[in-house]
């Protein structure tokens, strides 16, 4: 009865709604970027977006990049590619966009933007093709590897008060055979997708992609989005509180936005862990899928006008007769309720910050706790229980003063039974893949990368990583994995980052893109892997490239 009630709530305040927007999504790298880039040369945080928290309103994206637009001088060369990127991606906030002078038919790509664009006074319509077609080549692999995605990316408003975005792709691909190990071992994951199956009885894959939602805003400074998608919070190219690595979940979401607070309510319906089936045809059959459910609260403060601080509490918890209705409480403290309740639910605090020192520089940081003992953590005996962990990564642009040249460096490290529980019903997980950090917990990663946007668009993405974990055999609990119930651990005292079976990875990926026009990529890349298990005398190497082309869609990535 409550959620009939509930939806009824929504659907009747829709009549009284205020303008509202689509996001842009996450794996929209360069995007992002970009707006890094203006929040840096700007040596102020944007007082309208919060960068912890993605993604981005285009509308709010839109505000922005006209304020700044009245600087003539704050745009060189390479910023103006930027600008007029974010321009065309958030135009239905402009009064008027950039055509073609020849469209296509007469009807497609009249704007530079869109494949077809209805924009009537109260309605809005964009649709575009989405389309990846790649071709890799593996040195010792004569299998074939490739991706080819198709679908339809759908946006637009009506009267400006409801907001709906939905992307459909159907994709078959075969990745490179760490990849392939990844999404067979030890069970059944594809990173950033839920249900898969094999294709044509081979290592390849056939999975279908949706991806939904609508928004709408009941008061001013209130937004409200329902639908089916995946979250990020954080400033790094990880993140140890939500990431997107996984695939997307039924979620709703309260987005309040006052003065220099941003507050955001998120409660999300996940997917317990799934048994799959191996052998020629393999994947995830047919059938109900076990659920489990998470709520969370980030608020995020702009403390100055270089300084932002974020607080951030999550629960994971199963109730057999569906939803833990106390945890709708949109401000309570979690803990309080689960203790209240008398449940043994998973309960994770957190913090964040970004803090801009200097012109063209960013320090940026996370903490996760999971649970701590405070006479344990006194004495250093390494007791199973402090399970915790934290980043710290620096961002600058122009480096060396050459316009274009950005760099960012970053550590994680996560200590042993991170994130994990009694059981799949209350891990920090979904469908089979963690929510954070794709390595789990028990290691420590550290990251470079490099980004270089030439004056004719080419751009050049080069990603570094070095990585150390601990992890498992067939009968052992060293703390890695999320899935395993931390009580057949292997010991109460003496845990530290890296103990069980030692892995080394050396990563290094360059992705060179020539945006031919708005949303369609070029690409070339090549990936090297190397993973070195000393104890068992096991030496792995990855040699990839490939070239492919893409349509409003950002690149899967195995940064891992």
């Amino acid at each position: 009865m409550k959620k009939y009630l509930i939806f009824w709530f929504l659907l009747l305040t829709v009549t009284t709604l205020f303008a509202q927007t689509t996001y842009i999504p996450t794996e929209n790298e360069w995007a992002y970027h970009y707006l890094d880039r203006l929040e840096l040369k700007k040596e102020a945080l944007f007082d309208n977006i919060h960068t912890s928290v993605k993604p981005y309103s285009r509308q709010k994206v839109a505000e922005t990049v006209q304020r700044l637009n009245a600087d003539i001088d704050f745009f060189n060369a390479i910023d103006r590619v930027g600008n007029f990127y974010l321009m065309r991606e958030t135009n239905e906030w402009k009064s008027e966009k950039s055509q073609y002078d020849k469209p296509l038919l007469k009807y497609f790509y009249r704007y530079k933007s869109d494949f077809l664009l209805i924009d009537q006074p109260d309605f809005t319509l964009k649709v575009n093709p989405v389309l990846h077609l790649e071709f890799l080549k593996e040195l010792d692999n004569e299998e074939q590897l490739f991706q080819n995605t198709r679908g339809v990316e759908i946006r637009g408003m009506i009267s400006q008060k409801l907001g709906f975005y939905s992307i459909i792709t159907e994709n078959q691909a075969r990745w490179m055979s760490y990849a392939q190990s990844y999404i067979r071992k030890p069970f059944l994951a594809l990173p950033g997708e839920n249900r898969f199956t094999s294709f044509k009885n081979s290592t390849g894959v056939d999975f279908l992609s949706a991806r939904g939602y609508l928004t709408f805003e009941p008061i001013r400074h209130i937004q409200m989005q329902f639908g089916h998608d995946r979250h990020f919070i954080g400033n790094g190219e990880r993140s140890l509180l939500l990431s997107d690595f996984a695939g997307s979940y039924m979620f709703f979401k309260i987005n309040t936005q006052v003065w220099k607070f941003h507050y955001t309510n998120l409660f999300m319906e996940l997917t317990e862990q799934l048994e799959g089936t191996l052998g020629n045809v393999w994947g995830f059959a047919d059938g109900f899928r076990g659920k489990k459910y998470a709520a969370i609260h980030h608020l995020s403060l702009n403390a100055s006008s270089r300084l932002n601080i974020g607080f951030f509490e999550a629960v994971l918890f199963d109730r057999s007769n569906g939803f833990e209705w106390n945890y709708l409480n949109p401000i309570i403290f979690y803990r309080a309720v689960e203790t209240q309740l008398g449940s043994p639910d998973n309960i994770l605090l957190g913090a964040d910050f970004k803090w801009n020192p200097l012109k063209k520089l960013s320090v940026y940081g996370q903490f996760i706790l999971d649970e701590f003992n405070f006479e344990s953590i006194r004495n250093q005996d390494g007791d199973w229980r402090n399970k915790s962990g934290f980043q710290l990564g620096v961002k600058t642009i122009d480096l060396f003063n050459v316009s274009g040249l950005d760099i960012q460096a970053e550590y994680n490290e996560v200590r042993p039974y991170t994130y994990a529980h009694l059981d799949s019903t209350r891990n920090y997980t979904h469908y089979n893949q963690p929510l954070a950090h794709p390595l789990g917990a028990n290691f420590r990663e550290g990251l470079l990368i490099f980004r270089y946007q030439m004056r004719n668009k080419i751009q050049f993405n080069l990603k570094n990583m070095y990585a150390i974990y601990g992890g498992d055999n067939d009968t052992t609990n060293w703390g890695q994995s999320l899935f395993a119930n931390y009580n057949t651990r292997e010991q109460d005292k003496g845990n530290y980052i890296g103990q069980g079976i030692e892995n080394n990875v050396w990563f290094s990926q360059l992705t060179v893109s020539y945006p031919w026009r708005h949303n369609i990529f070029i690409d070339v890349h090549y990936v090297f892997r190397r993973q070195e298990i000393a104890e068992l005398e096991e030496l792995t190497q990855s040699h990839t490239g490939g070239i492919g082309i893409r349509m409003n869609i950002g690149r899967k990535e195995f940064l891992f």
